[in-house]
C-alpha cells in the first residue's frame, strides 16, 4: 500500500513538471485536488516563493502565492491573467466574515478559496456592502 502510494505520487510529481493541471491530475487519479496539492507541496517541489520584486515569500504570504499559482494567476470571474509587475490578484474566502480569513490560511482548503483580480473581488456584493458600511462610520467619525 505505501509503496503504491508513493508510486503514484511520484507520477503525479512528474505530471506537475510536464505542465499539466491539478485538476486535471486529480480526476486522472480519482483524488482531490486538495490531495494534489499537498502532494506537490510536501515533496517540496513548490519552494519558498520569491514573488516579482524577488522577496522571499513566507507564512500566509506564501500560502496565497501558491494559490495564485494554483489557479494559473487568472481571475476565475472575468479570466484576466495576471501580468508581472501587476498588483497581485485576491485570494477570495467563500464564507461569511472576513475574521475567518485567517483560519483558511492556516490550513488550504481549496474548495474554500478562489482568485480573483482585484476589480472582480471589490464588485463582489459582500464587500460593496462592507465599503458602504465603512463609509458610514467614517463620515459619522469626521462629522
Amino acid at each position: 500500500m505505501q509503496r503504491e502510494k508513493k508510486e503514484r505520487n511520484n507520477l503525479i510529481i512528474k505530471k506537475i513538471k510536464q505542465g499539466k493541471l491539478k485538476v486535471d491530475i486529480a480526476k486522472e487519479f480519482n483524488i482531490s485536488p486538495q490531495r494534489v496539492f499537498a502532494i506537490v507541496d510536501k515533496v517540496g517541489l513548490i519552494q519558498k516563493y520569491k514573488d516579482n520584486q524577488n522577496r522571499i515569500l513566507e507564512g500566509r504570504d506564501y500560502k496565497r502565492e501558491l494559490i495564485r499559482k494554483y489557479f494559473n494567476f487568472t481571475c476565475q470571474d472575468c479570466g484576466r491573467v495576471w501580468k508581472k509587475g501587476e498588483r497581485r490578484f485576491d485570494v477570495h474566502h467563500f464564507g461569511k466574515g472576513s475574521s475567518l480569513s485567517r483560519k483558511y490560511d492556516k490550513r488550504i482548503n481549496i474548495n474554500m478559496l478562489t482568485l480573483l483580480c482585484h476589480r472582480c473581488h471589490m464588485n463582489l456584493e459582500e464587500h460593496k456592502k462592507t465599503m458602504k458600511e465603512n463609509s458610514k462610520v467614517k463620515n459619522k467619525k469626521s462629522a
